[in-house]
C-alpha cells in the first residue's frame, strides 16, 4: 500500500515571468502547486488575468487571490483611478511623482546623423544599418545568426549598404564573430564597434534591434527601426499564455499603438526583418512620422530626472532629516 503523501508547494504567482517559470519548474518536479496572488487595488487587471492563465496553463491545483487595499494607507495613482498620474507636481495621500527618464535628459532631441557620420567617416549618401541583436551573451546566442542573415537578404537587394554593429563587450564580440564564420558571411560590409551604440543608431537610415532598452535609445535617437526577439520556447509559450500588452518595444508600449514593428520568435526571420528595414529607407515620409511621434515621447520623458527624483526623496523625508540634508549640501 502505497502511502505517501502528495508533494505540495504553494507559488506566490504575481502574472510575471520569473514566478510563472517557478511554478513551472515545481510542476515538472512533480509538486501539487496551490497559487496566491495579491489584489492591491491596481488600476489595471493585466497582472491578476496574466497569473490566472498562466496557473489554468500549469494545471495549478488551485489559484486564490488575497484582497489587499492598499488604498487604505491613503490614495495613489496607482490604485486610485480617480488619481492622474501628476506630470509636474505631488497628488495628495501616497507621494506620486513623474520623473521622466534619464536617457531622455542625456540624448539630444535634434537628429545627430549628419555629426555621427562624420564621426564614424561615412559618406552622407551611403545606405546604413544599424543592427544592435543584445547586450547579453544569451540575446546574442539567440539572435546573431539571424541578424547576420537579414544583412545579407538587405545586402542582395542593396549592395552598397553598410552594417553597423556596435557590440558592448569581448565576449558578446567574440559571439558575433563565431557567428559570422558559421553564417559563411565575413564578405559581407559590417563593422563591428565597440561601443558606440548611440552613434551607430544616429548613423543609420534604420535600426534592427533586439528588444530592451535598446529600443528607447533608437526611438529617442528618432529612427525607424524594426524589433525583434527570439527566446527558448518554453519562455516564449509562458509569456503568450499570460496574455500582456499585444506589443512588446518600449517605443510601442509609450505610444499605446504600433509605431514600429515587432517581429517575436517564429516571425523574426531574416526575410520579414530584411524587408521592413529596406521599406524603412525607400519610405522618408513614413519615417519622418515615425521621427515625430518619437519626438512627442522624447519630451514626454524629458523630466530633468535626476533633479525631480532627488526632490521628490527629499521632500518625503521628515522636516529635521530634511533640514539636515539642506544644511549640509
Amino acid at each position: 500500500m502505497n502511502t505517501q503523501l502528495p508533494r505540495r508547494a504553494v507559488v506566490l504567482l504575481s502574472g510575471g515571468l520569473d514566478s510563472a517559470t517557478t511554478l513551472a519548474i515545481a510542476r515538472s518536479e512533480g509538486f501539487d502547486c496551490y497559487c496566491l496572488s495579491l489584489d492591491y487595488g491596481q488600476r489595471h487587471r493585466v497582472e491578476l488575468d496574466a497569473a490566472a492563465n498562466v496557473a489554468r496553463a500549469l494545471q495549478a491545483k488551485e489559484h486564490r487571490i488575497v484582497q489587499l487595499g492598499l488604498d487604505t494607507f491613503g490614495g495613489s495613482a496607482l490604485t486610485d483611478p480617480g488619481i492622474a498620474v501628476p506630470m509636474d507636481e505631488d497628488a495628495g495621500g501616497i507621494p506620486v511623482t513623474y520623473v521622466g527618464h534619464p536617457l531622455a535628459d542625456m540624448l539630444p532631441v535634434d537628429d545627430g546623423r549628419s555629426e555621427a557620420r562624420q564621426l564614424l567617416g561615412l559618406a552622407d549618401q551611403q545606405p546604413v544599418f544599424a543592427l544592435l541583436p543584445g547586450s547579453r551573451q544569451s540575446e546574442l546566442q539567440y539572435m546573431a545568426e539571424t541578424f547576420i542573415e537579414t544583412a545579407r537578404a538587405i545586402h542582395e537587394r542593396l549592395p552598397e549598404a553598410l552594417f553597423l554593429v556596435p557590440l558592448a563587450t569581448r565576449e558578446t564580440r567574440l559571439l558575433f564573430e563565431t557567428a559570422l564564420y558559421r553564417c559563411n558571411a565575413r564578405e559581407l560590409p559590417i563593422r563591428m564597434l565597440f561601443g558606440h551604440a548611440h552613434d551607430a543608431m544616429k548613423a543609420s537610415d534604420a535600426v534592427l534591434v533586439a528588444s530592451g532598452t535598446a529600443t528607447l535609445e533608437a526611438a529617442l535617437l528618432k529612427r525607424p527601426m524594426a524589433i525583434a526577439y527570439k527566446m527558448a520556447s518554453f519562455s516564449y509559450r509562458l509569456m503568450r499564455r499570460m496574455g500582456y500588452l499585444p506589443y512588446v518595444g518600449l517605443p510601442n508600449i509609450l505610444a499605446g499603438k504600433f509605431v514600429v514593428p515587432e517581429f517575436i520568435q517564429d516571425d523574426a526571420t531574416p526575410e520579414n526583418m530584411a524587408q521592413a528595414l529596406l521599406n524603412f529607407y525607400a519610405d522618408k515620409r513614413t519615417c519622418a512620422l515615425i521621427a515625430e511621434e518619437f519626438r512627442e515621447i522624447h519630451l514626454q520623458l524629458k523630466q530633468n530626472t535626476a533633479e525631480k527624483a532627488a526632490t521628490a526623496v527629499i521632500n518625503s523625508l521628515p522636516q529635521p532629516v530634511r533640514n539636515d540634508v539642506f544644511a549640509s549640501a
